[in-house]
């Protein structure tokens, strides 16, 4: 479920996100970024989420588009969210 987060080029950002916003989906405003429509979320960011940690969860999510003014990722469009922390690759 979680195997490609951190494991590419792509999904690198640890968003987290409130639980009314997990299972927002892609419907089209993602395009330009190359994401996927629907990107549905959800289920997979609950499966991996300890409710006794709080509310709400986490996912790895894509970086496409987070180089644009204002960031047109997944973690700021779709879900509304800010990125808590970023991986970067050093060769």
């Amino acid at each position: 479920n979680t195997s490609h987060a951190f494991n590419d080029y792509n999904h690198c950002d640890a968003t987290c996100m409130l639980p009314e916003m997990a299972y927002n989906q892609n419907t089209g405003e993602l395009r330009k970024s190359g994401i996927a429509l629907g990107n549905l979320l959800g289920p997979g960011v609950e499966a991996a989420s300890d409710p006794a940690l709080g509310p709400g969860g986490s996912w790895s999510t894509c970086t496409n588009g987070c180089h644009l003014d204002p960031p047109q990722d997944v973690a700021h469009v779709q879900f509304k969210a800010r990125i808590a922390w970023k991986l970067v690759w050093i060769p």
